[in-house]
């Protein structure tokens, strides 16, 4: 199994469609809040967050009461507060950019979930031939 600095590949793109999902989630708050007055768009740093959740970093885990339950991770966003150009209402929300974000966010996640799918599919493929 393929390993990127110890950790498995299937692991770095489960690790990274998390993030990218809750980024789509805050790229779409900007662009709810484009007519809120003062208000702040909030960014984020998909490297910065990747290497914080691979490194462990800033790791909130759910407990487990019971064997059979899920083991709930959620990595936490290393958020970016930028100051843009601001509207006359102190708005500093720029839709043009939020919708070119809220692009590349949808590629990414279309890559990593694809190749997570292609990785599953192998996986299954050798599980198949080896009875």
């Amino acid at each position: 199994m393929a390993a990127f600095n110890g950790i498995g590949v299937e692991d770095v793109l489960r690790r990274s469609l998390s993030i990218l999902e809750r980024n789509h989630r805050l790229i779409a708050n900007n662009i709810a809040n484009v007519d809120t007055p003062n208000f702040r768009p909030a960014r984020t740093d998909f490297q910065k967050s990747l290497k914080r959740a691979l490194a462990g970093k800033d790791a909130f885990t759910g407990r487990v009461t019971h064997r059979r339950h899920f083991v709930i991770e959620r990595e936490r966003l290393f958020m970016d507060r930028r100051s843009r150009d601001m509207k006359n209402d102190y708005n500093e929300v720029d839709i043009d950019f939020e919708m070119a974000e809220l692009a590349k966010n949808t590629g990414r996640h279309t890559v990593y979930g694809s190749l997570l799918s292609k990785r599953y599919d192998a996986m299954k493929y050798l599980l198949r031939t080896i009875r």
